[in-house]
C-alpha cells in the first residue's frame, strides 16, 4: 500500500508549506530521554526520567521520584488561545482509582503557574479510566470529565485549549472539527502568559501513559495535523438498503491508519474501494463524474479515478478498508479521493457506488 501510495503522490502536485501558526511539534521519533532532545526538567531533574521510544515518550507513572519536563516558547499576547493537540495511549496494567486523577500534560508560565491541566481519573461505568481536565486547579474530578469511560491500550487523539481571557480550557476526543463533542471547565485564574508545555509523571498511579505526535498551535487546525480533512463531494446511487455512505474514523495524518468504512449497505456486502489522483478525469474512461447508465445501471456515476489504488474486503455492519499512511513528510498535502462499488444484483450492471469523499492528508 505504502509504494502505491509513492506513487500518487509523484503525479500529483501538492503544497508542502507547514502551519505558520504551530509552536510546537514532536513526533518522538528518537529514542533517549526528552531533555537531550529540546526539553528542560523543573522538576526532580534527571531521576526517572522520560524516555522516547522512538515511536512515543513513556511518561512512568508510580513510586519514585519522576522528573517533569517542559518546551518552552516565547510569550504570546494574552488575549491569544493556546491549544494542544497529542495522541495518548494507556497500557493495560494496574487500575486506575485515584477520584481526584492523575494529569500528566499541561500549559505552563515561567514560574510554578498551571493551566488546562489533562489526564486520568477513575473510571465512571464500563471502562479502564475517564479523561478530565481542570483549567487551573489539580483536581481533575472538579473540572470537566469526558462523558464516556476509556479503554487501556487504545489510541486516543485529544485535544485542549486554554484561554487566558476567560480562563477557560475545552477539551476534545477524537474530534474532526471544532463543532465535534467536547467539555469545558472554567477556572478563576485568567491574564497569564503561557510560554511552556509541560509533561508529569506522578506517584498517584502506578502504570505508563504513552503521548505521541505532539502539537501546540494557535488554532484547532495547527494542533489536529495541518490540513487534514476528508469530505464527501458527490452522491452515491442506491443499492437494496440505501445509498452506501463513505466516511473515515479519524482525519488522516502521517503515521497513523484512517478506517474508510463504506456503510448503510447490506449485511454482509462485498465492496471494492477506489482512491485516486483526480475526481475530473480518468485516464481509462475520460471526463468524471461518469454516467453508468449505458452500462446498466441507471442514476449512477462514477466520480474516482481508478488510478491510484484498490481495495477489496467484506465486511458485516459496513465494509471497514484500513489505510496506513506513511510517517513520511513526502505525503503531507497528499490529496486523493474515495468511492466505494458495492456488489450486489440491484441493477443490469450489478452494482451500486457510494458517495465519493475526498481526504487530504495532514501532519
Amino acid at each position: 500500500m505504502s509504494r502505491i501510495l509513492r506513487i500518487a503522490a509523484a503525479v500529483l502536485s501538492f503544497a508542502t508549506a507547514a502551519s505558520a501558526q504551530l509552536i510546537l511539534r514532536d513526533d518522538f521519533n528518537y529514542i533517549g530521554p526528552l531533555t537531550m532532545n529540546g526539553w528542560i526538567a523543573h522538576s526532580s531533574g534527571g531521576q526517572k526520567q522520560i524516555w522516547s521510544q522512538g515511536e512515543f515518550a513513556r511518561l512512568d507513572q508510580g513510586t519514585g521520584a519522576g522528573e517533569d519536563i517542559n518546551r518552552s516558547w516565547a510569550p504570546y499576547p494574552l488575549t491569544q488561545t493556546l491549544w494542544c493537540g497529542f495522541r495518548m495511549k494507556v497500557p493495560a496494567g494496574g487500575a486506575v482509582t485515584t477520584t481526584n486523577g492523575v494529569y500528566f500534560i499541561h500549559f505552563k508560565d515561567a514560574t510554578s503557574g498551571f493551566r488546562a491541566r489533562t489526564g486520568i481519573r477513575a473510571p465512571g461505568a464500563g471502562g479502564n479510566f475517564r479523561l478530565a481536565v481542570n483549567a487551573d486547579g489539580t483536581n481533575l474530578s472538579l473540572g470537566a470529565n469526558w462523558p464516556q469511560d476509556l479503554m487501556f491500550d487504545t489510541d486516543y487523539f485529544v485535544v485542549v485549549n486554554w484561554n487566558p481571557t476567560t480562563g477557560q480550557s475545552q477539551m476534545w476526543v477524537n474530534p474532526t472539527s471544532p463543532s465535534s463533542p467536547s467539555v469545558s471547565h472554567t477556572g478563576t485564574l485568567v491574564n497569564s502568559f503561557m510560554v511552556g508545555l509541560a509533561l508529569r509523571q506522578s506517584t498517584e498511579y502506578t502504570g505508563f501513559i504513552h503521548v505521541d505526535n505532539l502539537f501546540v498551535g494557535l488554532s484547532f487546525a495547527d494542533v489536529v495535523g495541518p490540513g487534514a480533512s476528508y469530505q464527501t463531494f458527490g452522491a452515491g446511487c442506491a443499492n437494496s438498503v440505501g445509498v452506501a455512505s463513505n466516511t473515515a474514523d479519524s482525519l488522516p495524518r502521517l503515521g497513523y491508519t484512517t478506517t474508510v468504512t463504506v456503510g448503510n449497505v447490506t449485511n454482509p456486502a462485498v465492496a471494492l474501494l477506489l482512491f485516486g489522483t483526480s475526481n475530473v478525469f480518468s485516464s481509462t474512461f475520460g471526463p468524471l463524474p461518469l454516467d453508468l447508465s449505458p452500462f446498466g445501471a441507471p442514476g449512477c456515476f462514477g466520480r474516482v479515478s481508478d488510478d491510484a489504488l484498490q481495495m477489496f474486503n467484506i465486511g458485516f455492519n459496513g465494509v471497514q478498508f484500513p489505510l496506513a499512511i506513511p510517517n513520511d513528510l513526502a505525503f503531507f498535502g497528499l490529496t486523493l479521493h474515495t468511492q466505494a462499488i458495492v456488489f450486489e444484483n440491484v441493477n443490469a450492471l450489478g452494482l451500486a457506488f457510494s458517495d465519493a469523499a475526498t481526504m487530504v492528508i495532514g501532519g
